[in-house]
């Protein structure tokens, strides 16, 4: 699958279909030994003639016939999760793709730049729903089953999520959590300031703070002029040292 440009996501849906557009004129001949015989071969021409006729239904229709009658069969179910996707219904697809690799492993390969797009979507979809772990979730099997991409922003999008975790962790006090999501955004991104100052927060949370008072020194020294990292050491020297209240006794 060609890589597309990041943010473009009326531009991946169109991907979709024009992936369905391509598979369907490969039909039976792209997948010898995979395609299924009789009425259920029948039925996968009949809903690969209605997905390149943007007839999602009808195609849904006819994968389903030629399950029925081929039970488990992956090009049946491929394209079953192709018109799943074409109607908008991604996590049907997603589960089709799963059961795909799992139980059909030889043949998903074929199926991978579909299922790529769809978790894409997918994961897209759970952002936009506030679903920060579902959105992580997806966009870490992204990776996997993208295989080094260079046309999902990967790298970039995981960053995000794992902030965005960090942060809605700390709030609900998921602190182990948070601490997972921010050493994972230092693993590949070791001066993130954002996740430093996340990190020493988790840490703090936990009572941990020497180990937070030792991160926060190191970013300091790294970044001298940083204005996020002298407030998180200003707070921490509260906590550790709180001031005394002006009636007290000396």
């Amino acid at each position: 699958m060609a890589a597309f440009p990041q943010n473009a996501r009326g531009f991946v849906r169109a991907l979709i279909l024009h992936s369905i557009f391509l598979l369907g004129l490969l039909g039976g001949a792209g997948c010898t030994g995979y395609a299924p015989s009789g009425t259920a071969g029948v039925a996968v021409t009949e809903g690969d003639r209605a997905l390149r006729a943007g007839e999602a239904e009808a195609a849904v229709a006819a994968y389903r016939r030629a399950l029925d009658g081929a039970p488990r069969n992956p090009v049946a179910l491929h394209g079953l999760a192709r018109a799943y996707s074409a109607r908008g219904d991604v996590e049907a697809a997603l589960g089709i793709y799963a059961g795909l690799e799992f139980g059909a492993p030889s043949y998903f390969g074929r199926a991978r730049s579909d299922c790529a797009i769809v978790l894409d979507i997918a994961a897209d979809d759970r952002k936009r729903k506030g679903d920060l772990e579902g959105e992580l979730r997806l966009l870490e099997r992204l990776g996997e089953v993208a295989r080094g991409s260079d046309g999902y922003d990967l790298e970039g999008r995981l960053r995000r999520a794992r902030l965005a975790g960090g942060e809605h962790s700390l709030a609900t006090r998921r602190d182990e959590r948070a601490e997972s999501l921010y050493r994972a955004v230092l693993r590949d991104h070791s001066q993130n300031l954002d996740a430093v100052v996340g990190l020493a927060a988790a840490l703090q949370a936990q009572n941990r703070n020497d180990e937070a008072a030792a991160l926060l020194s190191a970013a300091a020294q790294a970044h001298p002029g940083s204005p996020a990292i002298h407030r998180a050491i200003d707070r921490l020297s509260q906590l550790r040292y709180p001031t005394p209240p002006a009636n007290a006794s000396p």
